[in-house]
């Protein structure tokens, strides 16, 4: 069995904001694909 590889993202945010909004996107995916999701 091949180990599936984590999702690697780029987000750039500018503002604590948009760090907060990115955070929450990465645990959305996380949740709804069941993997491991890198910045």
């Amino acid at each position: 069995m091949v180990a599936e590889r984590p999702l690697k993202l780029a987000i750039v945010a500018g503002e604590e904001s948009g760090d907060l909004l990115g955070a929450d996107i990465v645990r959305a995916l996380e949740r709804t694909t069941g993997r491991k999701v890198q910045l």
